[in-house]
């Protein structure tokens, strides 16, 4: 289900399952996009934003997604009518430190993990970079955010953006799924909070049965 251009970017995954997994978020995208739309999968046309962030190219209209996949899912967000960003990652993923994070935390963040240890400080710092790495697809430039300057919550909740030249509405939403006992998943959308919203989840497993890998791996489309 990946035209050319997503072929070519899939074989810039030099190891097979993170791949298969960029593979399977553009083939869920076309299945999740083409249902609602009522859509031939392959009718659909996918082109990206000066940033890189993908987008419905046709038909044009209102409807946004995002991709992500990370450990052994590959999701996919649609929101009508305003931005959304996904990113999903394995609550043990081991790269994942206080050092990597170093320069994206904001003062509030650094001290909520003060004191954490073991599995309670990695299931923080995931937290921390799903929200961040949501949050910063929704809007388009990605880790070119002032992220330092974004505190996302812990759980459901509101995140201030008035840091960000031009983000609207000022204040946007951020959610928090665990699709399985493994994963942790945030959804960002460029939403008010008082907005109403119904957010509805879909297991497409059936649709795209496949084999999950035996270790963790990560990225984002």
């Amino acid at each position: 289900m990946l035209n050319p251009d997503e072929q070519a970017r899939n074989r810039r995954f030099l190891v097979e399952y993170p791949r298969r997994l960029h593979a399977a978020a553009y083939a869920l995208a076309r299945h999740a996009i083409g249902r609602r739309l009522g859509l031939p999968p392959m009718e659909l046309r996918f082109d990206r934003a000066p940033g890189g962030r993908p987008f419905l190219a046709h038909p044009a209209g209102a409807l946004d997604f995002n991709l992500a996949h990370g450990g052994g899912l590959a999701v996919c967000a649609l929101a009508d009518g305003c931005r959304v960003g996904i990113d999903v990652e394995p609550a043990d993923r081991p790269e994942l430190s206080l050092e990597l994070l170093d320069g994206l935390l904001a003062p509030g963040e650094r001290d909520r993990l003060a004191g954490r240890q073991g599995s309670a400080r990695q299931e923080a710092l995931v937290a921390l970079w799903t929200g961040k790495e949501a949050i910063a697809k929704a809007h388009g430039d990605g880790l070119s955010l002032p992220l330092d300057r974004l505190a996302v919550p812990e759980g459901d909740g509101p995140v201030t953006m008035t840091a960000i030249p031009g983000a609207l509405p000022p204040v946007w939403r951020l959610h928090r799924l665990r699709p399985d006992q493994r994963h942790r998943l945030a959804l960002a959308l460029a939403l008010a909070p008082d907005a109403s919203a119904l957010i509805c989840v879909h297991d497409a497993t059936e649709v795209f049965r496949g084999r999950r890998p035996p270790a963790a791996s990560a990225g984002s489309a």
